[in-house]
């Protein structure tokens, strides 16, 4: 009769193997749709102004990412990927209209917001360094006496 092993090393590891990979997909799939693709097109969301711009998708994009961060930290995976999947969805519709917008705005002339508040930080600057060289005079003026 010959001696059977019932599981060979080689059989062990192969199983080892898929085990492991069946894992590991939830964190790999989360990492990919939240930590690169969702988080992209959010910090892309808001470097295009959809924060005033398109205020309702911005902020839904915001609290999807942060949504799919909470639930990856209780290691509920499948969850997080979704919510990452919805926060792309909406950081990529926010900076469309964003866009959208910005340039209806140009188009039509009425970026004189941004002009007028442009205009006032420019007047807050030039009223400080003048508020400054004051200080500067009369610094020197008691010194001297």
């Amino acid at each position: 009769m010959k001696s059977r092993k019932f599981i060979t090393p080689v059989k062990l590891s192969i199983l080892f193997l898929a085990v492991a990979g069946l894992y590991s997909c939830g964190p790999v799939e989360y990492m990919s749709q939240t930590g690169v693709k969702a988080n992209k097109a959010f910090v892309s969301a808001k470097e295009s102004g959809a924060k005033k711009k398109a205020p309702y998708e911005y902020y839904s994009a915001h609290y999807y990412l942060h949504r799919s961060r909470f639930k990856a930290g209780y290691g509920d995976y499948q969850e997080a990927v979704k919510y990452g999947s919805k926060a792309e969805q909406f950081s990529k519709k926010s900076e469309e209209l964003a866009v959208e917008r910005l340039e209806k705005n140009l188009e039509s002339g009425a970026d004189s917001n941004n002009n007028t508040s442009t205009d006032k930080q420019e007047k807050k600057k030039v009223l400080k360094v003048e508020a400054e060289e004051e200080e500067i005079k009369i610094k020197k003026e008691e010194k001297d006496e």
